[in-house]
């Protein structure tokens, strides 16, 4: 099959089957600057990814919606406390609080767990 510049191949082991398509290839090549984009992602995948990239642990309280998605870019170097606050002020009602290497994940106006 010819493969195109901003395409993808995709091998299926179980049907034997390659399949193309076009990918972006901004969001897939981000991994390689460590870079944090979130293009319409759920809480809980930028949870994930914060947690890996910052090594925290993240406690989120029983009120946080992790189905939410947001869209929002941050440079390798920036610090996870720069992080937290964007992140807090575009979802406009989270707050958080660090201690040590754990991040409390809670609404506004709640108590961390």
């Amino acid at each position: 099959l010819p493969i195109s510049p901003n395409m993808e191949a995709v091998y299926n082991r179980r049907t034997g089957r390659i399949s193309l398509s076009d990918v972006d290839t901004r969001e897939n090549c981000v991994w390689t600057s460590g870079d944090l984009n979130f293009n319409d992602a759920d809480l809980a995948s930028i949870i994930y990814l914060m947690e890996r990239h910052y090594d925290v642990k993240f406690i989120v309280s029983p009120g946080v919606n992790l189905n939410i998605k947001y869209s929002m870019n941050f440079k390798s170097y920036e610090k996870l406390d720069k992080v937290l606050h964007i992140l807090s002020d575009v979802s406009g009602n989270l707050s958080y609080k660090k201690e040590g290497r754990t991040v409390k994940l809670y609404r506004k106006g709640g108590i961390p767990q």
